[in-house]
């Protein structure tokens, strides 16, 4: 079955040439995260009032796999729309919560798990392999938050 924006049924030939101006919502969060919403047109399933499920969400994130392709269905554009924006929300606090690592544990953290893989290696030889990492994390974090800022 194929649906127009208003969830009304439609034929083929017309959802065909509907679905070429698919995007309803776009934002970019960042250099490589993306909030898309799109209206589908094909039934994915009922929702909770038993409509069809035309229209979906999705967050693609090379940088926060825990959130990349996470997407939600829904019966209208205007629950769609306001989906779009919660799930905005959402990649932003978890692109967020990137950026909030303390260098402290993350150098124990670091020496742990290098001591975990190689074994008996000198102290000084871990703190200075995990010092060198934090401090990529910290470029890297000024970076993301120069990026969430634009």
């Amino acid at each position: 079955m194929f649906y127009d924006r208003r969830g009304e049924e439609i034929t083929a030939r017309e959802w065909n040439d509907l679905r070429k101006e698919s995007v309803i919502a776009s934002t970019k969060l960042g250099s490589d995260t993306q909030v898309q919403t799109l209206w589908l047109g094909i039934d994915f399933g009922k929702g909770p009032t038993g409509r069809p499920l035309i229209f979906e969400t999705m967050i693609f994130s090379q940088s926060c796999p825990t959130i990349d392709t996470l997407s939600r269905r829904y019966e209208t554009e205007e629950q769609a729309l306001f989906g779009h924006e919660r799930m905005v929300a959402d990649a932003k606090q978890a692109l967020e919560g990137l950026a909030e690592v303390d260098p402290t544990e993350a150098v124990q953290e670091i020496i742990d798990a290098l001591r975990g893989v190689y074994g008996a290696v000198p102290e000084s030889v871990l703190r200075k392999t995990a010092g060198t990492a934090v401090r990529a994390i910290q470029r890297w974090q000024i970076e993301r938050r120069r990026e969430l800022d634009r």
